[in-house]
């Protein structure tokens, strides 16, 4: 039976290179390159010339990697020859992949409060990152004119409004950012000059940027593309426009390589829209029979949706509002389930206790939120699968 080690050397190299990931954390190296090195002797070997001709793109995810990225590009040779097991030998001399393209993730460290905080009544001081800012453009030209950085060919500014903890564990949750109008136009747009001086303090120090024809300029014999990557949400382009002006004006052409991200609202929606889904109009409560139940129902959930504000931005408390983002990310239909029983629960005067169904720990956290909002209590019953909430109705106190 033919196996990869019964290959030749020079078929099996180029498919180990296949297999690694075409993205690179620049503290660490992933585990996929790890534990190659450690499969057997023939991989071990084959690894020096595998990872010599990889060439990711390097990610840097904050100011305080740019720090120690010499001993990740250049590990040491405890790193590399360090003798996995008495049958496996050392490398004779510690390989490093190349280093030609580099993605800056801008907003990684960002506060996720932050972000969600800004808004038209709200002082710029209380959810800009220009700390951030100014630690990128500090630490990064020693970074930039080290040895380990003269093969770099490309350099990516990822803008993308989003703390690296949920681009990491929670992408689903990225539409609700990205489509966010505070966060895709006041957040993103108060740190246009940032973003520019950082991009400027790049291309003087890395010779960067594109001249008119499009070609990638060089300054002292580098030839360096500087891009604006990242993902955004529609609402964002007036963002990259001025973005793109600005630098313009510095004599710098920045090429756009991002992606915009398109969001349906109901595969994935955020909860002031979920609530102006489930909210009766007035026009379809009018065809409904007078004096009915159905209509008597209806018109009391409008009535709380609406004096509460419910279908408005912001009117939800922000806990709440993340625990619906992630149990719509798991499962819309349930979370959508969830926050209509609950809602129809509040307006119903016949009953005053109500169990749900049996559900997971993130719509039962949400039920446990919703009702808390709507000023009733809850209970958890039950073990294991058949764990539930049980809303009761909070006595009315008459001031």
């Amino acid at each position: 039976m033919i196996s990869i080690l019964s290959l030749p050397a020079e078929l099996r190299q180029p498919i180990l290179l296949l297999s690694l990931p075409d993205e690179c954390n620049i503290e660490r190296l992933p585990p996929s390159v790890w534990n190659l090195l450690h499969v057997s002797r023939s991989f071990r070997s084959d690894m020096d010339w595998v990872i010599s001709h990889w060439a990711p793109t390097h990610i840097v995810p904050n100011p305080t990697a740019v720090s120690a990225y010499l001993s990740a590009l250049h590990p040491s040779d405890n790193a590399f020859n360090s003798t996995p097991s008495q049958t496996i030998s050392p490398l004779p001399t510690p390989p490093h992949p190349r280093f030609e393209s580099l993605r800056l993730y801008l907003f990684h460290n960002a506060k996720t409060d932050d972000i969600l905080r800004c808004g038209w009544f709200v002082s710029r001081d209380s959810y800009t990152h220009d700390d951030l800012m100014n630690a990128w453009i500090t630490t990064l030209p020693t970074f930039l004119q080290a040895d380990a950085a003269k093969e770099l060919k490309t350099i990516i500014i990822d803008a993308t409004p989003v703390p690296g903890f949920i681009r990491a564990k929670n992408p689903n949750w990225l539409p609700l950012f990205l489509h966010d109008r505070r966060v895709s136009k006041r957040f993103l747009g108060d740190h246009t000059e940032g973003i520019a001086e950082l991009i400027a303090k790049v291309v003087s120090c890395a010779g960067g940027g594109t001249e008119a024809s499009g070609s990638p300029s060089s300054t002292a014999g580098r030839r360096v593309r500087v891009e604006l990557g990242g993902e955004f949400g529609p609402k964002s382009s007036g963002f990259i426009d001025e973005l793109t002006a600005e630098c313009e004006r510095r004599g710098i052409t920045l090429p756009f390589t991002g992606t915009f991200i398109n969001w349906d609202s109901r595969s994935c929606p955020r909860l002031m829209d979920a609530t102006k889904i489930l909210t009766p109009v007035k026009k379809g409560i009018r065809c409904l029979e007078p004096e009915s139940a159905e209509r008597r129902r209806a018109e009391a959930l409008h009535r709380l949706v609406h004096s509460k504000g419910y279908c408005w931005s912001r009117s939800w408390p922000i806990d709440t509002e993340r625990v619906f983002g992630k149990a719509s990310a798991l499962d819309v239909d349930a979370a959508m389930e969830c926050l209509k029983v609950v809602l129809e629960f509040k307006v119903d005067e016949e009953r005053t206790v109500f169990d749900m169904e049996p559900a997971g720990n993130v719509v039962r956290k949400l039920a446990h939120c919703l009702a808390r909002d709507l000023e009733m209590a809850t209970t958890s019953l039950g073990e294991d699968t058949e764990r539930f909430v049980r809303i009761d109705k909070l006595p009315q106190t008459s001031e």
